[in-house]
């Protein structure tokens, strides 16, 4: 996919109306993995599929456990994007960012200009494992919000667009204190699961039996 493509599907948020922040929103202190989200899911139209693996390194000593996570829309243009969990309060957070620097501009001079911005989704499990929740900061809401509040939370602003500049902890606060609000969060998308981690993952093959030396006689023949 080229570079300019998948900055497009990240920049537009991958869901309607979403967010983005200068900062991640996890810290040490709140960041937690759930391997139940592994696995493939695709919304209720079937145009959107999300197919999320542990990342290679998570057994590595001292390693911050994420998520590789594949979104793929309707015109299967996709992103490779880097996921992490965080507990804020009683919401189960998902923090993306773009992960895959193959898709990124080859010219270090060229990456020099680009950041990485990351996007939060509320993520709700359902009871039956099978379906999970998405839900996102919606922008009209924050552009009303910080027009009549512009001390609330940092940001920088322009005439269409608002990207939150406050660091994770204020990120936190800010979440806690207006998730409740009305419009403040998206609708929520529905996403099901359409194959587990354990039949995602490729079967190891199995080893040949090492054939029997023909000049070795047999129990049998001694």
């Amino acid at each position: 996919m080229p570079a300019r493509a998948t900055l497009v599907v990240v920049l537009a948020l991958l869901l309607p109306g979403c967010v983005r922040s200068l900062h991640p929103i996890y810290t040490d202190k709140t960041l937690t993995y759930e391997p139940a989200f592994l696995g493939s899911w695709v919304d209720r139209e079937g145009e959107t599929r999300l197919d999320i693996a542990a990342s290679s390194d998570n057994d590595q000593p001292g390693a911050i456990k994420s998520f590789r996570v594949t979104y793929a829309d309707k015109d299967h243009e996709t992103a490779n994007l880097l996921g992490h969990l965080a507990r804020v309060g009683d919401l189960l957070v998902a923090d993306l960012t773009i992960s895959d620097e193959n898709d990124l501009p080859k010219s270090d001079f060229a990456k020099s200009h680009l950041f990485p911005l990351h996007t939060f989704w509320i993520l709700r499990r359902g009871d039956d494992g099978q379906t999970f929740t998405v839900r996102a900061l919606d922008h009209d809401w924050l552009k009303k919000f910080v027009d009549e509040k512009p001390a609330a939370v940092a940001h920088y602003k322009t005439s269409d667009d608002i990207i939150l500049t406050a660091p994770p902890e204020e990120l936190q606060k800010f979440l806690l204190a207006h998730a409740k609000d009305e419009g403040m969060l998206t609708d929520a998308e529905l996403f099901r699961r359409v194959k587990s981690a354990a039949a995602a993952a490729p079967t190891a093959p199995t080893a040949p039996t090492p054939p029997t030396s023909p000049s070795t006689p047999s129990p049998a023949a001694k």
